[in-house]
């Protein structure tokens, strides 16, 4: 079996080597197309119907999971109730809008303009700030942002060098002793999957996170698909 699923890994690489990649302008397209149809589902594919309470109560938990009970993570934050934070991919705001009370200013990010007008909608509080990217530059001023989380953003990306971008623009935005919690994507999809996305295995995250300047704080490979990466900016 161990056998049959390498041979199964290097036919995808090679596969996927043929196959031209994704350029930003149609992820761009693609993504506000797919948030007109069902904005939810592509951020929550759990569920295809799922009611706004259903929703609001998965980002709730991903928000538990992954910032409020991560221990490791909160240990190196401390206190957070001054601070503001960026989500990155932040879609309509489902696991944005847990940031508060917890944090004092929130940016979101998109770069499906469909998605930053329905976040705005649903959080109209005016601590929380949407903007619409690009998907390479943040925008958002130099050394203005506490903290940085991304969960099932980056496992979408479509090239190495769209990664790299997102952490280089994350490293400028991030004050000096700041703190980044990303997931990148652990295994390799196929291109002609809607949701594909570059995928990292540790050593070759670690070598990029180094490469855009980060002290590493800790990687963790969750499942097979989340690879989380706890960086800091020296």
């Amino acid at each position: 079996m161990e056998i049959i699923r390498a041979l199964k890994k290097i036919l995808l690489k090679a596969q996927n080597f043929l196959i031209s990649s994704e350029t930003m302008e149609k992820s761009k397209k693609k993504w506000s197309e797919l948030a007109k149809q069902n904005a939810k589902y592509v951020i929550w594919t759990d569920k295809e119907n799922a009611s706004e309470e259903e929703f609001r109560a998965s980002g709730k938990e991903a928000y538990s999971q992954y910032v409020a009970h991560d221990a490791f993570l909160q240990k190196i934050l401390g206190e957070t109730q001054t601070k503001s934070a960026l989500d990155i991919g932040c879609g309509i705001g489902r696991i944005t809008e847990f940031f508060i009370p917890d944090f004092n200013q929130v940016y979101g990010i998109d770069i499906a303009s469909g998605m930053i007008e329905q976040a705005k909608q649903r959080l109209p509080d005016p601590r929380y700030h949407f903007f619409e990217g690009d998907g390479l530059h943040f925008p958002i001023p130099s050394q203005t942002i506490d903290f940085v989380f991304s969960f099932i953003v980056f496992q979408h990306m479509p090239l190495r060098e769209t990664v790299e971008s997102n952490l280089k623009e994350t490293f400028r935005v991030l004050v000096n002793g700041g703190v980044a919690k990303i997931q990148l994507r652990g295994t390799e999809v196929d291109k002609r999957q809607w949701f594909y996305g570059v995928s990292f295995s540790q050593d070759q995250a670690r070598r990029l996170a180094k490469e855009c300047g980060f002290e590493i704080l800790k990687i963790e490979q969750e499942t097979d698909r989340h690879l989380w990466l706890w960086l800091r900016k020296k």
